[in-house]
Formats: C-alpha cells, structure tokens, sequence
C-alpha cells in the first residue's frame, strides 16, 4: 500500500472506528499532507524519530499556536499507532 493509501486507510478508521468528527479528520489530513511533504513523500518506513523531531521544530518555526502542534503531534501519533497495529510498518523508528 503506497503513503496515500495509507493516509485514506487512517482517515477512514477514525471516521468508522474511532467516531472522530469530519472537522477533527479533516484538520489530521491537512496535517499529515503537511508532515509527508515536509518529509519529500518518504515511505513511512524510512520517517525516522529524529524527522519527527526536525518537523516538531520546523512547525515551532512556524510560529503554529502550541493547540495546532499539539494536533499535529497527536495526529502523527495515532497514525503510527495505526500502522504499527495494523502491520503496516514493523516498529515505531
């Protein structure tokens, strides 16, 4: 499954699944095109700790209020969550 499959796999689970509102799914989509094209669409294998890191400060930089990078930081979370327990991806690098 490519990155954007995936995404659309994550978005559709917390519509179905998690019963997250489309305002909310829709803020974690515009997020997580965000952080894929900060991240030159890599496959989320090769998305290291320390480019979660680097996007962290880059969105400080920003000047994002502390509640939009706290989405952010949220949204990636639970993205990785998502395919680590879905098998997705072997481990959390």
């Amino acid at each position: 499954m490519n990155i954007n499959e995936l995404v659309e796999e994550f978005l559709r689970y917390l519509i179905i699944d998690k019963g997250y509102s489309k305002n909310t799914v829709a803020s974690y989509k515009i997020d997580l095109e965000k952080f894929l094209v900060y991240n030159k669409n890599k496959s989320v294998d090769d998305i290291t700790n320390n480019d979660l890191k680097e996007y962290v400060k880059w969105l400080n930089k920003e000047n994002l209020n502390e509640k939009s990078i706290s989405r952010n930081i949220s949204c990636l979370k639970s993205f990785y969550k998502f395919l680590i327990i879905g098998k997705y991806i072997k481990k959390n690098n």
